[in-house]
């Protein structure tokens, strides 16, 4: 008798065990490549009318991640004060009343790029550069180790490991640098990226690229003289 209760307490363990660390990853998450979208793209950008008008403007579009009113002295005598931007409002179009496409940045951003709602084309949600393996894994941070700022959160469904390789903006879709290369502009791109990483940016049209690909990283060496910096929490950056 003794020997079953032994037997019964080593298997219950033993499937505790097993429970906990059996790996996460639900290929409902699975991403597949639209080759006909891809095709089609292709002529589409093929059949762009390539047009030598030396007279074309020079486009800058600045994108800035949390930006709010109260940040820029051009509404409302914010702080601090932001004298290049305030000119770049005087001698143009300042609007006061925007809206955006999510209140997370990879989704918002594939929103600019594309000119489509990120719903079109499977990219409502944003990126994460990892996801809990297993439930042990979620115990420990949860309970037993400080994962500050990154708090874990449950879910019994996460992308497999291939799902995560493959995020990112789907290639089948056309976007704005490319529609601006196919009309004779040089295109380039300095900063984040935060669209994936399985593909550069240069495969979406940008001549050149310099920056990161994820987000929470620094422009520059903390605590550089020229610019002032407050970092939140050493941890929170990449």
């Amino acid at each position: 008798m003794r020997k079953w209760k032994i037997f019964f307490w080593l298997s219950l363990i033993l499937m505790a065990v097993i429970f906990l660390v059996w790996p996460l990853g639900d290929h409902r998450y699975d991403i597949s490549a639209n080759e006909q979208g891809e095709i089609e793209k292709q002529k589409f950008l093929e059949s762009v009318a390539f047009q030598k008008d030396t007279d074309r403007p020079n486009i800058i579009f600045i994108v800035v991640d949390d930006l709010g009113m109260a940040d820029l002295s051009l509404y409302q005598g914010g702080y601090p004060n932001t004298p290049h931007i305030d000119a770049l409002g005087s001698t143009g179009v300042v609007f006061e009343n925007a809206y955006a496409t999510a209140p997370m940045c990879s989704p918002s951003r594939a929103a600019m790029l594309t000119g489509r709602y990120q719903q079109r084309f499977g990219f409502e949600h944003q990126i994460r550069e990892r996801y809990l393996s297993n439930r042990l894994e979620y115990v420990a941070f949860r309970y037993f180790i400080d994962s500050y700022p990154w708090m874990p959160v449950w879910t019994p469904h996460v992308p497999t490991k291939k799902a995560m390789d493959d995020q990112g903006i789907p290639t089948s879709e056309i976007l704005l640098p490319e529609l601006l290369k196919a009309s004779g502009y040089n295109t380039a791109l300095i900063g984040k990226w935060n669209l994936g990483e399985k593909k550069a940016p240069c495969d979406f049209g940008f001549d050149y690229q310099f920056g990161f690909y994820s987000s929470h990283s620094l422009y520059t060496e903390k605590n550089t003289p020229e610019i002032h910096d407050q970092p939140v929490d050493g941890r929170f950056y990449r």
